[in-house]
C-alpha cells in the first residue's frame, strides 16, 4: 500500500525500483506468514501467541457477511456512479483498418 499508492500520490515521494521491490517483497512475506499461521497455528511466532476463535455461530458469520456486503455496496455506489458507461468503439463484423507507416508521419 505504501509503495504503490501512499508514497507516490499522497506523500509525493519517489521510490526507486529497489525500494519498491524490497517493500513489496517484505509485504508478501508477511502476508504469506499470516496465512500460514492462520492455517497451521503451531508455527513458530516471535511472541507468545494464543489464538482463540469467538463462539459466535452461524448468526455471527452471517452478520459479518452482511456488514461487508453493505460496505462493498456503499463503496461501489460512490465509485461507480461517477464512471461513464462503456461504449463499443467498433461496429461488429468490421475489421480494423491498418494504415501504412508513412501515412501516419512515421519514417
Amino acid at each position: 500500500m505504501l509503495a504503490v499508492f501512499l508514497a507516490p500520490t499522497v506523500l509525493g515521494m519517489h521510490l526507486g525500483r529497489n525500494a519498491k521491490a524490497t517493500l513489496l517483497s517484505v509485504a508478501g512475506v508477511l502476508i504469506a506468514y499470516g496465512i500460514i499461521l492462520t492455517v497451521v497455528p503451531t508455527v513458530w511466532t516471535p511472541f507468545p501467541a494464543k489464538f482463540t476463535m469467538p463462539n459466535m455461530g452461524w448468526k455471527g458469520v452471517f452478520r459479518f457477511a452482511i456488514v461487508f456486503d453493505v460496505c462493498a455496496a456503499v463503496l461501489a455506489f460512490f465509485v461507480l456512479r461517477r464512471m461513464k458507461a462503456p461504449v463499443k468503439s467498433e461496429a461488429p463484423g468490421v475489421a480494423p483498418q491498418l494504415t501504412p507507416a508513412k501515412a501516419r508521419g512515421v519514417a
